[in-house]
C-alpha cells in the first residue's frame, strides 16, 4: 500500500506530461507544474531552462501530433528521431526519468518475490551471502541458463588448484 501511494504521488508530479494535459493545460498551470517538478529533480534539471523548454516543446509537439495525444514514450521517441536532444535536454531527461520509474519498482517487487520463494522455512538459517547469490541466480534466470557448467567448473578449479605446476 505504501509503495502504491508513493507511485500515485509521483504520477501526480508528472501528470502535466501525460497525453492531453500537455496540450490543454493553461500556460500558467503548465509552468507551475514544470517548476514544481524541476525543483524536485533539481540535481538533474535546470529549473528556468526546463520551464521555457516545456512551453516551446508543447507548441512543437502540438503542431506535429495534431489531434491524437502522444504517450510519454512517443514524446521521447519524437525527440530522438528529430535529434532534438540539444534543443530540449531537460525535457528529454524528465521523460527518461518518468519512463524508468515503473521499471525500477517492478524489479524491486520481483526481487522480493524471489527472495520469499528462496528463503522459506526450510532455509531459515541460510547466510546472507548465500541468500544474495541464490537470489541473483534466480532473478537472472536467462543469464544463468546461458552459462556452461563445464566452463564454470573449469574456471573454478583453475582458481582453487593447489597443485604446483612444473
Amino acid at each position: 500500500n505504501s509503495r502504491y501511494s508513493e507511485i500515485i504521488l509521483i504520477k501526480e508530479d508528472f501528470k502535466f506530461l501525460v497525453t492531453k494535459n500537455l496540450f490543454e493545460a493553461d500556460s500558467k498551470d503548465l509552468q507551475n507544474a514544470a517548476t514544481n517538478l524541476a525543483l524536485k529533480y533539481r540535481n538533474d534539471l535546470n529549473v528556468e531552462e526546463f520551464c521555457s523548454e516545456i512551453c516551446s516543446f508543447r507548441y512543437l509537439t502540438a503542431e506535429h501530433f495534431k489531434q491524437n495525444f502522444p504517450t510519454p514514450l512517443q514524446l521521447l521517441q519524437f525527440i530522438e528521431n528529430l535529434d532534438m536532444k540539444e534543443s530540449y535536454p531537460n525535457v528529454e531527461i524528465i521523460l527518461r526519468i518518468f519512463l524508468t520509474l515503473p521499471v525500477t519498482s517492478a524489479s524491486c517487487e520481483r526481487a522480493f518475490s524471489k527472495m520469499k520463494i528462496i528463503k522459506n522455512y526450510l532455509r531459515s538459517a541460510i547466510g546472507q551471502e548465500r541468500l544474495t547469490n541464490l537470489s541473483i541466480l534466480s532473478i537472472e534466470f536467462d543469464v544463468t541458463n546461458s552459462l556452461s557448467f563445464d566452463d564454470v567448473i573449469d574456471k573454478f578449479s583453475s582458481l582453487k588448484a593447489r597443485k604446483i605446476k612444473f
